[in-house]
């Protein structure tokens, strides 16, 4: 970005008082005023920085001689887990000084509402104050830069927790900004990984702006809701790249393409501290240590869902022991809580040519505040550009089940559960794999637990209904469990042969042979076998209401169906279950 550089001619005097974001243009300004109030607001953002430089918390250390990672001129050590640093409160003589400074740069964008640098500076101390309306309204005051002002803008809106606008805003920020602006901001070089980021590099021209699409839409992290957080994110760190332009920090060194690297995996420091010097030092200022944020959520998408495999494919928000780059989502004054896992289940279940999704959830009753909002989304998204397949439940009880047709395709499934007035959130994402309907085909759906109730569902939409929350049972429950059968009456099936049991999982092929045939004992805890006629229709809905033994000791196991129609092969379906104390 290109900014005129004013030479200082003439005083001009500054009001100290705070002027309304909605003041009235000033009169035309002279080349010399301009230079005068541009460079009065310089000397103000420096001389905050240097106050908040003198107020940081003095700790006795300095190198340990460790070094996990070398970025450029830095020294980069992971933390452990246990060691969840915290800045302390901001002094009062901070804050003070800060909004003296937010005072001078409203003085000076009233003067000169068209330079970059101060509308910069203003939207960003009133973002670090948390003013965040006051941020909204100041970037929308810009005058400079078109492509700027829409960064701002994003900037803004995006610390201030609305997503949706965010996004449009850095949309239009990179239709309008110059070639050489948007290769850099959109360059993935520095947050890409392993074989993700050795493809990256390979491509060039299109095919490099298509894998971005690609990566900037697996990592929206709630694809129930308008706007990419992520993106947002990332882009925001952009802004605060530009920021350090003639600027002072409380870093005393200059800044540049290790700092700028730093800030793009990390986002900015949560924080500073002053290490004691020696009595004999000579140096002006101290040396600092700074602290980045730990992410909560790992939110990108793995390798093998960029790579030509296809979307389904890959383990979603796992938890790497050194992530190279990390993103938390702004929540007005801190950012968003996740609670993880999030105990579900999930089942598919076969209409014609298309698929019914199932998933059902029940989260703790202490993960989110009483009388918090909570809203439920289930989203599935398609390995190509059209938009996700959405079933959302505004207003959602803690417990809860949400459904979606979707074409039987393979497919990413995205389970969240978020409260805005709450700041947290909960999701799952995993592929799904469903099998194309065949004609004639006899097949069986997924095992769908339920709780137990009297009548047992004749259908599906009964079965939702009562959906158990997750795949966790316990000694003496009763369980429900809801299937269908297909393709009998096409396949002129006339009675079927049905048995389900709960056993152990890791059992080997050859004893689960031995078991069946006779020669070894299986062990079962629970197991049930019957004969029935096999009603006419596309389908054959069942449900059996099974008992947990009361000794079954706590671990995994697994509940598997097999179905056996008369003249046909087998079909069997299963589901893992947790056996909890």
């Amino acid at each position: 970005m290109k900014r005129a550089f004013l030479v200082l001619l003439l005083p001009v005097a500054l009001p100290a008082a705070r002027t309304p974001l909605s003041a009235q243009a000033p009169p035309p300004l002279s080349a010399r005023d301009s230079s005068r109030a541009l460079h009065h607001a310089r000397e103000e953002q420096a001389r905050f920085e240097r106050a908040r430089r003198s107020h940081l918390p003095e700790v006795s250390g300095g190198d340990s001689g460790t070094c996990d990672e070398h970025v450029g001129r830095f020294c980069l050590t992971y933390t452990d887990e246990d060691d969840d640093w915290r800045p302390p409160p901001e002094p009062a003589p901070v804050a003070d000084a800060r909004e003296r400074l937010l005072g001078v740069l409203d003085s000076t964008a009233a003067l000169i509402p068209g330079d970059d640098w101060v509308a910069g500076q203003r939207v960003r101390y009133l973002v670090e104050a948390h003013r965040f309306p006051d941020a909204v309204a100041a970037a929308r005051d810009c005058r400079g830069t078109p492509w700027w002002c829409a960064a701002l803008d994003g900037f803004a809106l995006h610390h201030a927790g609305d997503a949706a606008r965010a996004d449009s805003a850095f949309s239009r920020m990179l239709g309008t900004m110059p070639a050489d602006e948007r290769h850099e901001w959109t360059d993935l070089s520095d947050i890409l990984e392993g074989k993700a980021l050795g493809r990256y590099r390979r491509l060039r021209g299109a095919a490099r702006d298509d894998f971005a699409a690609r990566f900037w839409r697996l990592a929206d992290p709630f694809f129930s809701r308008p706007g990419n957080e992520v993106r947002s994110e990332h882009f925001s760190r952009n802004v605060l790249d530009q920021l350090q332009d003639r600027a002072k920090r409380p870093e005393v060194i200059s800044w540049g393409g290790d700092l700028r690297e730093l800030l793009l995996r990390y986002g900015w420091p949560i924080g500073w501290e002053r290490l004691r010097q020696s009595p004999y030092a000579t140096a002006e200022a101290p040396s600092l240590l700074t602290h980045y944020g730990d992410t909560e959520q790992y939110l990108l998408p793995p390798d093998e869902a960029l790579a030509d495999s296809g979307i389904t494919h890959g383990a979603w928000d796992q938890d790497p022991l050194r992530a190279r780059t990390g993103y938390d989502i702004p929540a007005g004054d801190s950012t968003l809580r996740w609670i993880y896992p999030l105990p579900h289940q999930l089942a598919v279940f076969r209409r014609g040519d298309s698929a019914l999704v199932v998933a059902a959830y029940s989260l703790p009753a202490d993960s989110f505040p009483a009388g918090a909002r909570v809203d439920a989304g289930l989203a599935l998204l398609a390995d190509d550009d059209s938009a996700p397949l959405v079933s959302r439940s505004p207003g959602a009880a803690l417990e809860g089940a949400l459904t979606a047709e979707v074409p039987s395709e393979p497919l990413l499934l995205s389970l969240e559960i978020v409260s805005d007035s709450a700041r947290r959130a909960a999701r799952d994402r995993e592929g799904l794999r469903i099998a194309p309907h065949r004609a004639g085909a006899l097949a069986v759906s997924d095992l769908l637990l339920l709780r137990p109730g009297e009548p047992l569902p004749d259908s599906l939409a009964a079965a939702v209904a009562d959906a158990r929350g997750s795949a966790v049972v316990h000694p003496g429950e009763s369980v429900g469990v809801y299937w269908e059968v297909y393709g009998l009456g096409e396949a002129g099936v006339r009675e079927l042969t049905l048995s389900l049991r709960l056993g152990a999982t890791g059992k080997g092929i050859l004893r689960r042979i031995a078991e069946r045939v006779g020669l070894a004992r299986g062990g079962e805890p629970v197991r049930v076998k019957w004969k029935e006629p096999a009603a006419p229709g596309s389908y054959l809905p069942r449900a059996l209401l099974i008992q947990v033994p009361g000794e079954m000791a706590p671990g995994d196991y697994r509940l598997e169906l097999t179905v056996e129609p008369a003249g046909h092969a087998e079909l069997t379906t299963a589901r893992d279950v947790r056996v909890a104390e």
